[in-house]
Order: structure tokens, then sequence, then C-alpha cells
């Protein structure tokens, strides 16, 4: 760049941020502040296009397969399906196995709840295409009903102590209870 090119790209940007300054110093409410501040690189920009290089257009070459994608390819209902199957599946065998212990159970068990989480989530986004006045108010139905649902137990057991006392009774008589 020569220097009478730098010296108008430098009044240029002079000016912008000049004009920038302004406006931020005369504004009355802290949004409109927050708006020009975000908009100084695009006004840098503008101001520095006319002496910008210009880069020569590259041919494109088509992807090949080494390429890295971008994002995981799409998955099928088939895909997704066999996750919550493998899921369950390795919950069952978490549960049976004698030697896992519970913290080993209550991770499958959030894997599971993950795995359903997500297919409940694509369903919706599926449906919101098409019937989003639908999946809008099931979203805040749910959400007022988990509002209003209790998030501690019961003080008092909701099993009367008639019902205990006669299951107790009656499996201690059937020889049922084993000695610990």
């Amino acid at each position: 760049m020569k220097d009478a090119e730098y010296d108008a790209a430098a009044s240029a940007v002079g000016r912008a941020a000049a004009e920038l300054a302004c406006k931020i110093a005369d504004a009355d409410d802290w949004t409109t502040i927050e708006g020009y501040v975000s908009a100084i690189p695009s006004r840098l920009r503008n101001a520095l296009q006319p002496w910008a290089v210009q880069q020569r257009a590259t041919p494109r070459r088509p992807p090949t397969a080494t390429d890295k994608r971008s994002r995981p390819p799409r998955t099928t209902r088939h895909q997704r399906e066999h996750r919550l199957d493998e899921a369950l599946d390795h919950l069952a065998a978490t549960q049976r196995a004698t030697t896992r212990g519970r913290r080993a159970i209550q991770r499958a068990r959030r894997r599971v709840a993950r795995v359903r989480d997500a297919l409940k989530a694509n369903d919706a986004r599926k449906r919101f295409a098409t019937h989003e006045r639908d999946v809008v108010e099931t979203i805040l139905r749910r959400a007022h009903a988990d509002a209003q649902t209790p998030t501690e137990s019961p003080s008092i057991c909701p099993i009367r102590r008639d019902d205990v006392i006669l299951r107790c009774t009656l499996s201690h008589d059937a020889g049922l209870h084993r000695a610990r």
C-alpha cells in the first residue's frame, strides 16, 4: 500500500471512529450504546473496503472422502430407537450384575433418560414444523404442571397404618419373612 493510500485509509477510519464516538456519547440508554458498539467492526470493514486487497478466487475442488465433516451425519429413526434399546439393555445388564454398584446403575438410568429426552425433543422438533401451536401449548402445559407439583415428599405416609399392620402380620404368619 502506498503512503497516499495509507493516509486515505487512516482518515476514513478516523472519520468512522469519530462518527461512532459522537453517537455513543449522545446515546441516552445502554441498549443504544450496545448497538453502536456492536456495529464497530462492520463500520470499520466498510470504511476500509476500498483499500482491501482483492483475493483471487481459488477454484473449489470437490470434497473427498478424507475431508472431515463439520457435523455428524443425521441419524435415522431406526438408529435412534437402536440407541434406546442399547441403553435399556445396558441398564438391565447393570441391574442384574451383582458386582456393579449403585453408581453404575444410576449412570445407566441417566443414559436411558438422556436418550429418551433426545427422542422426545426430536419428535417435538418434527411436530413443531407442522403443528407449532400444539407443541408450544404442550410445553407450556408441562411447565405449568411441573411448577405446581410439590418437590418435597409428603409429611405423612400415604399408606394407611392398618394396611401396613395387616400386610406385615400376614407375611409373618405365612412364614414369608426372611432372617437378616
